[in-house]
């Protein structure tokens, strides 16, 4: 029995050493990594950043007894343009770094200032000069050049092309709209301008197109939606057949006459035979001595009395009606369901759009308008 548990004691201190050295390695490649990464980032962090150059180059120019030309400073490392001169009898050959020919080309080389001299070609007896301006129309600027002639006549060469967006270049063109185009034979003269021409390029036509529910309008410019206004009134107005309306007494003036055959009075008061005041009615009676004359009296049309006399009535003449100003007039009650007439005011609805509709864009009571899109 001792024998056996000495060799499960044994296994089991294996096994426990085993775990340890695992654990031991884990915990050694960790740190490995971690230090391989950390010697990466201090390598990166040493590593130098690009250096920005906005060195200033300066070229100065000795134009040799021609045309003064100013001094030129620009970006270390860009390509500029170079200036020309003129001076009589001469014609301008470029410009010499010593005894070298420099040209635009190399501008982006110069590591400092440099002063650039003018060569001249000295003019025969038969050769001439003549100065060639252009007038881009729109496009980018153009410098004037100046071309030699034989015989005051010259070849042309080399004419400069212009850009301008949304356009291609044709040609230049006299001030009579002459095309000029290179290998063209001209009389010389003091100077020469020359035009442009340009040529639209084709755009693509796209199409307008508006969203669900909405129309184009005439101009194609905007997609309009319309709806109706909802009508209502001020306060104390009534809104009747699309218009408001403001009911008023009229002002009345005059008398109420009856004619000499009838009487005067007011059978709802039981005064009948007054000669003055002002009754409601105009009338006439007819004296009944017995009950069935005033019953057939009444059946034709007529009405009781005071002493059983029957009456008949009449409209009196009206009272002079006017309204108090140009605003109100004179019609019928159709508002209230009568027939005399009255003063109204009235005027037009107040209209009240829809959330998001405006009553002022002239599409119609109430509108709302968004731009088309183009596919």
């Amino acid at each position: 029995m001792e024998k056996e548990v000495k060799k499960e004691d044994v296994s089991a201190e294996k096994k426990s050493n085993k775990g340890l050295v695992i654990t031991l390695i884990v915990l050694a490649s960790l740190l490995l990594v971690g230090l391989i990464v950390c010697l990466v980032i201090m390598f990166l962090n040493k590593q130098p950043k690009p250096v920005v150059d906005d060195t200033k180059i300066t070229i100065t120019f000795d134009s040799d007894g021609g045309l003064e030309v100013d001094k030129i400073t620009f970006k270390k490392g860009t390509t500029v343009e170079l200036p020309t001169s003129t001076k009589d009898g001469f014609e301008f050959g470029g410009w010499l770094n010593g005894e070298k020919e420099f040209t635009k080309e190399d501008t982006p080389k110069l590591e400092k200032d440099v002063l650039l001299k003018a060569k001249w070609n000295e003019l025969t007896s038969e050769e001439s000069l003549m100065t060639i301006n252009f007038d881009s129309k729109g496009g980018n600027k153009v410098s004037s050049i100046q071309v030699k002639c034989i015989n005051n006549s010259t070849e042309i060469k080399d004419l400069p092309t212009p850009k301008r967006e949304g356009y291609n270049f044709m040609s230049w063109a006299d001030k009579n709209g002459t095309p000029i185009l290179n290998g063209a034979n001209l009389i010389c003269d003091e100077k020469l301008d020359l035009y442009a021409n340009w040529e639209k390029k084709e755009e693509k036509q796209k199409t307008a197109k508006c969203p669900s529910g909405y129309a184009m309008n005439q101009d194609g410019t905007k997609c309009v939606q319309t709806a109706s206004a909802n009508e209502s009134c001020d306060s104390g107005w009534i809104l009747k057949n699309g218009k408001c309306y403001n009911p008023k007494s009229p002002n009345i003036s005059g008398t109420r006459t009856c004619k000499t055959e009838y009487y005067m009075g007011d059978y709802r008061s039981g005064t009948y035979i007054q000669q003055n005041g002002s009754p409601a009615y105009c009338g006439y009676m007819e004296l009944t001595s017995y009950i069935g004359q005033r019953d057939n009296c009444k059946n034709n049309g007529g009405s009781y009395a005071p002493n059983d006399h029957c009456y008949r009535l009449l409209k009196m003449n009206n009272y002079d009606q006017t309204c108090a100003s140009d605003e109100e007039r004179l019609e019928a009650q159709a508002l209230g369901g009568g027939s005399n007439p009255g003063c109204y005011q009235y005027k037009v609805t107040n209209k009240i759009c829809p959330a998001g509709y405006s009553n002022n864009t002239g599409y119609g009571d109430c509108a709302k308008l968004v731009d088309p899109t183009y596919e």
